[in-house]
């Protein structure tokens, strides 16, 4: 065998080699530019906290809505002398609340 033979099949591997790490390389960037879209694309992505917080801020909108509602209805009552407070209700909210705080 030559020094020369083994020098070749030396630069045979090296070759098969680095082609195999640059087919490697390759897929990676490829299945980067697909997860990030393609070249010159923009993208957004949202987190899981942020969508938590953007339902939150949606339910109090309408918790805020469904209070302005029945206060507004509550005004047209107490405007137009039709409110009437329950005896009884007033009576129990007091000595409820008199229980909470405790004077």
């Amino acid at each position: 065998m030559k020094i020369s033979d083994i020098f070749s099949r030396q630069s045979v591997y090296n070759s098969e080699r680095n082609s195999e790490a640059q087919r490697v390389a390759e897929k990676q960037v490829e299945q980067t530019q697909r997860e990030k879209g393609k070249p010159g694309e923009d993208r957004v992505s949202i987190s899981p906290l942020a969508r938590q917080f953007k339902q939150i801020s949606e339910i109090v909108a309408d918790d805020e809505q469904t209070r302005q509602a029945r206060v507004a209805e509550l005004k047209g009552q107490i405007e137009g002398g039709l409110y009437n407070v329950s005896s009884t209700d007033l009576a129990k909210s007091i000595v409820s609340f008199a229980k909470d705080a405790e004077f």
